[in-house]
């Protein structure tokens, strides 16, 4: 439910993004071998790392990430959104279940569900951070 899949397909399919950003993803244990294997058929591994951190280093984490990516099917709460929003790194989030709610008009919005709505959304947070935008 947490979405990974579709998220590194969508990371996968721009250039740009490949170019200028890499994933870090925290928490959720070592990737399985299934993972491994899909970042490697996507030509994407040397461009993501996994990281199990303590609080303090996910707060540095948060305070030095171009964005929070958080393209979860379904949430109960969502707590990464508000700890992202309060250490303010801009929030890239589902528009399902509570993530609505919980960013508000704080965050930038997709469809878990649809790659170009992914990739639309990335493809603003490059020239947002390159000031184009």
């Amino acid at each position: 439910y947490k979405n990974f899949t579709n998220f590194i397909t969508a990371y996968s399919h721009s250039k740009l993004l490949k170019l200028n950003f890499s994933i870090v993803a925290v928490g959720g244990g070592e990737f399985s071998s299934a993972e491994i294997l899909e970042l490697e058929n996507l030509g994407i591994s040397d461009k993501v790392t996994q990281l199990n951190v303590n609080d303090v280093q996910l707060a540095m984490y948060y305070r030095n990430a171009a964005c929070l990516v958080y393209p979860s099917l379904y949430e109960g709460f969502g707590l990464p959104i508000i700890e992202a929003m309060k250490l303010s790194c801009p929030v890239f989030c589902s528009n399902t279940s509570s993530m609505i709610e919980i960013a508000d008009n704080n965050a930038f919005l997709f469809d878990p569900y649809e790659i170009d709505s992914f990739l639309s959304v990335f493809i603003f947070l490059y020239f947002s951070f390159v000031g184009i935008l």
